[in-house]
């Protein structure tokens, strides 16, 4: 493999990462706001706990879904070049315009040309990343619908 060509594309891969990473933690950021500005003053205390047990839960996964993301990320830089002059700082907490899953979708999209030039170990890393990420965004949006339906009287419990 063409040493320079791989570090190149681990470099970009560093930024790409980095930039979604960011971008979910900004739109987790958003929903968990939107979490705290649901008023309760008129909860039951069975509807109360249900409520913060499903924040709770909510809370767990979007960690998940980051610590998915992060991992991966810090796996890229270890394997870049410390001399590569492209291998960026995190990326700041930005929100974006966009859903949890449209981020995964063009996160994984923007990776894919460039997943062929990474080591072996990093392209297996990548995967069990992009299951978990995958596996945990899932999870949230069942359990936002969950909030929902208890909050809103709106969609469906099963």
């Amino acid at each position: 493999m063409n040493q320079p060509v791989m570090d190149r594309a681990i470099a970009d891969s560093v930024q790409i990462v980095s930039t979604s990473r960011a971008e979910l933690m900004g739109l987790l950021e958003l929903v968990r706001a939107d979490f705290d500005g649901i008023p309760r003053s008129g909860f039951d205390t069975p509807t109360e706990l249900e409520f913060r047990g499903l924040v709770q839960r909510w809370t767990e996964l979007a960690t998940d879904l980051i610590s998915a993301i992060t991992g991966f990320e810090d796996a890229l830089r270890e394997s870049a070049p410390s001399d590569e002059p492209h291998v960026p700082r995190r990326a700041p907490i930005d929100p974006g315009n966009i859903g949890l899953e449209d981020a995964l979708e063009r996160l994984d999209g923007a990776l894919q040309s460039r997943l062929p030039h990474w080591p072996e170990g990093l392209a297996q890393q990548f995967e069990r990343a992009r299951a978990d990420a995958l596996k945990a965004c899932e999870g949230l949006a069942f359990v936002k619908q969950q909030v929902e339906y208890l909050v809103l009287g709106v969609g469906s419990d099963a």
